[in-house]
Formats: structure tokens, C-alpha cells, sequence
């Protein structure tokens, strides 16, 4: 697909209805892709259309605005979450659940990719909890983008 460039649009520029739907599903969504998906963006160019919108002032500016809203003294800031969720996935005896703490992060991070993309990367990892035991078995295999 090309890299299509994105036109100049004012910061004052009204966001389409899309846009501000775009805007308020990021902070639930997965990733950019499917946050443009909820938004009513179609699967196939909802990747682009993320990208394109994220680079476009106006979605820009209204999304560090819906940020900074709803930053609050009582509510703890992403860093601090981060260090608070890595110390509890430090596995320790009084630790309860590090392997959620660590599923936490990585969903913070974005790191799992997006709904129905299992494909995209060849490998798919299953975690298997073993709760007694306190251990985890990563089992790791290649699939095929072809199959």
C-alpha cells in the first residue's frame, strides 16, 4: 500500500464524528487499529486510517486535551503504574498474581497485537498456569503465515 501523506489540517479544525469516536475508543482499545475499528473505520484500512489520524493536528491536540482532563493528584500517573505493576510481577512469595501483573504491562505497552492478527508475527505463545506450583510453561511455536 502506499505511504500516502497526510494534509495539514488547522488545530482548530472540528473533529468529524468519526474522529471524536476514534478519539474516546483509544483509551479502551487494544491498539490504534482497533480503537479505528470501533470507531467505525473498516478492518481492512483501519491501520492507515489510525496512523493518519494520529498525525493529524486537531486528533492530536483533542486526545492530549481528554488526557490532561483526566489526570487527577488521586489517580496514579502511567509511570507510576508501571513501577507499581513491575514490582508485582516480581515473583516473591508475598507476591499474589505476578503473571497478571506482567499481562498488565505488556496491554499497557501495546504489546500484544491486535485481535484476529495472530498471524502476523509466525509465533504464538500459550501460557499454561500451573496455580499449585506457582510455576509457568511458555510453550512457544511457528506457524505459518500461508496456513
Amino acid at each position: 500500500m502506499a505511504n500516502k501523506s497526510v494534509k495539514p489540517v488547522p488545530p482548530d479544525k472540528p473533529l468529524t464524528r468519526k474522529q471524536a469516536r476514534f478519539m474516546a475508543a483509544l483509551p479502551l482499545a487494544s491498539s490504534n487499529t482497533a480503537a479505528a475499528i470501533t470507531a467505525g473505520y473498516s478492518p481492512a484500512s483501519a491501520a492507515e486510517s489510525a496512523s493518519e489520524n494520529l498525525r493529524k493536528s486537531n486528533v492530536a491536540i483533542a486526545i492530549a486535551e481528554q488526557q490532561k482532563a483526566l489526570e487527577t493528584p488521586a489517580i496514579m500517573a502511567v509511570h507510576q503504574r508501571k513501577e507499581r505493576l513491575s514490582e508485582l510481577a516480581r515473583l516473591t512469595p508475598d507476591t499474589f498474581d505476578p503473571i497478571k501483573a506482567i499481562d498488565v504491562l505488556n496491554r499497557m505497552e501495546r504489546i500484544y497485537a491486535p485481535e484476529g492478527a495472530n498471524g502476523a508475527t509466525g509465533i504464538k505463545i500459550t501460557v499454561v498456569y500451573v496455580e499449585k506450583q506457582r510455576e509457568v510453561i511458555v510453550q512457544e511455536s511457528t506457524e505459518s503465515k500461508n496456513a
